[in-house]
C-alpha cells in the first residue's frame, strides 16, 4: 500500500499559534521554535500563558474554529486518496485540530493530545512520539508500505529524508538553507503533477497489468522501473511504532 503522510500547520492549514496570538493580543503565544527550539519547553510555556491569561481549552476551540484550510488544500487531498491512504502526521495537538480535520473528511490523524484540569484549562500535553515524525514513516516502512511525504519546517526534515518520496512545500529559506537535498513544491500542482509521471511511466512499461486492471491505475500498481523514484531510504532492520491515533 502507498501511503501519503502530509503535516498539516504550513501545508494544508495556516499556523495556528501565531493566529491565536493575533487574535487575543498575547504577544507570548506567538512564540515559536525560532526562539525556543526544544518543544516541549515550548509547550509547557504555552500552556502556562494559556493559564497565567484565564484561556481555557474552549477559547482556544473557539478561535481555531474559525481558522479556513488554506486555498486547494482540500482538493489536494482529494486528490490524493484515489491512489493513496492518507494519514494526517502533525505536532500540533488533536483538540485544537480537530475542525479543520472534519472539514478534510476526517482522514486518520496522527498528533498529540492535551490534557485538562476539572475546570477546562490545559493543564499537561500528551506525545504520541518520542523522537519525531520520521517514527510514522518507519513504522509503515516495517510494514513493506511506500510513502510519499510533505512538510514544510525543520520539524518534518527527518520524515522527509525517511519517505520514499518527500517534498518540502513552501519552505522558509532558513529551512530550505538546512534541506537542500530535498525536493521542493511550491503548489500542490508540483507534488500531484510528479505523482502523475509515477503513472504515466507505469503506464509505458506495465501496458498488459495496466490494461488488465481498467483505467483507475493507481501508484500501487507502479512496476520495478516506475518504482525506483519510491525507493526508501529506510535501514533494513526497523522496529514498527506505537499505533496510530484515531481522531
Amino acid at each position: 500500500m502507498d501511503i501519503a503522510c502530509i503535516d498539516m500547520e504550513g501545508v494544508l492549514i495556516p499556523e495556528l499559534w501565531p493566529h491565536i496570538a493575533e487574535a487575543t493580543g498575547i504577544g507570548e503565544l506567538a512564540v515559536t521554535t525560532r526562539e525556543e527550539p526544544d518543544y516541549a519547553r515550548l509547550v509547557a510555556f504555552r500552556i502556562r500563558t494559556l493559564r497565567k491569561n484565564g484561556l481555557r481549552l474552549s477559547d482556544v476551540q473557539a478561535l481555531v474554529s474559525t481558522i479556513a484550510p488554506l486555498p486547494g488544500a482540500t482538493a489536494f487531498l482529494a486528490a490524493l486518496r484515489p491512489r493513496m491512504r492518507v494519514v494526517l502526521v502533525s505536532d500540533a495537538f488533536q483538540e485544537m485540530v480537530l475542525p479543520l480535520w472534519r472539514a478534510f473528511g476526517e482522514p486518520e490523524l496522527r498528533c498529540h493530545r492535551f490534557v485538562c484540569d476539572d475546570d477546562g484549562f490545559v493543564s499537561a500535553a500528551q506525545y504520541v512520539r518520542a523522537h519525531g515524525k520520521h517514527e510514522v514513516i518507519d513504522e509503515f516502512a516495517a510494514r513493506g508500505c511506500r510513502t510519499l511525504a510533505v512538510g514544510d519546517a525543520f520539524n518534518d526534515l527527518s520524515m522527509l529524508r525517511r519517505a520514499s518520496m518527500g517534498f518540502l512545500f513552501r519552505p522558509s529559506p532558513q529551512t530550505l538553507l538546512a534541506a537542500q537535498d530535498l525536493k521542493v513544491a511550491l503548489s500542490y500542482a508540483d507534488i500531484l503533477d510528479h505523482i502523475e509521471r509515477a503513472d504515466g511511466r507505469m503506464s509505458r512499461h506495465a501496458i498488459p497489468r495496466a490494461a488488465a486492471q481498467g483505467p483507475a491505475m493507481h501508484l500501487a500498481g507502479l512496476d520495478q522501473h516506475a518504482a525506483a523514484i519510491f525507493e526508501p531510504e529506510i535501514p533494513a532492520a526497523m522496529a514498527p511504532t506505537s499505533s496510530a491515533l484515531l481522531g
